[in-house]
């Protein structure tokens, strides 16, 4: 097994100004202008603060039933969708990314000192942010291999229990790029991404389907 914690340079992640206005809840529009000035100005103090990490582990793997894979020996159960998602995978690469301590002890600041619409932005360039590190480390594996991977898929989504995230973080190294995962498996700093990448010469990179989805409660979701 091969493993690699990255630190990322805030400059070099893709922060999509649109994908923080949906996440905010504006879809396709654009926030007020003063809420664009508040965004600036909280944009630029996450970048002087923010320390975003990676770290992957590459393992061998196979796709076992329709609704079963195999990891390094681990059986997980992410479901149908994801494993269809995952077939002719011969490698999986094991991830957490995360905007980082730094970035949460930030964003609690405004919540201490009761500025409410700060906080507010300041969780939705978080969940961005986070997402871009994931989309850094999908850079990185392009680099690093010759062979295709698939989209990332996260416990929680696509009906993979999110109390399988346990069975993941037990095959990383304690506490990897400082994230602490709970009984209830939610993850801290909140602002944190974990999930597998299927890696193999006959994998297929099929976009996200939110039709077959059945998580009505996405963000994210592009459906009613």
């Amino acid at each position: 097994m091969r493993t690699r914690q990255i630190d990322i340079d805030y400059k070099d992640l893709a922060i999509d100004r649109q994908e923080i206005y949906c996440t905010m809840g504006y879809g396709d529009g654009t926030p007020e202008p003063e809420i664009l000035a508040m965004l600036d100005e909280v944009l630029a103090q996450t970048q002087r603060v923010c320390r975003p990490r990676i770290l992957y582990r590459i393992c061998n793997g196979q796709v076992l039933t329709p609704l079963h894979i195999e990891i390094g020996g681990v059986n997980f159960r992410p479901g149908k969708i994801i494993t269809d998602s995952l077939a002719g995978a011969e490698l999986f690469c094991l991830f957490v990314a995360t905007a980082g301590r730094e970035f949460e002890e930030f964003r609690r600041t405004y919540r201490e000192s009761g500025d409410c619409v700060r906080e507010f932005i300041a969780d939705s360039v978080g969940s961005v942010l986070a997402e871009a590190c994931v989309a850094k480390l999908e850079q990185q594996l392009d680099c690093d291999l010759e062979i295709p991977h698939t989209l990332p898929y996260s416990p929680g989504y696509c009906g993979w229990r999110v109390t399988e995230q346990h069975l993941l973080f037990g095959m990383l190294p304690d506490r990897p790029c400082g994230i602490e995962l709970t009984e209830s498996s939610l993850m801290y700093p909140i602002k944190s991404v974990s999930g597998i990448i299927g890696i193999g010469s006959r994998v297929e990179r099929k976009p996200y389907g939110c039709t077959i989805c059945r998580n009505t409660a996405c963000y994210k979701r592009r459906i009613s």
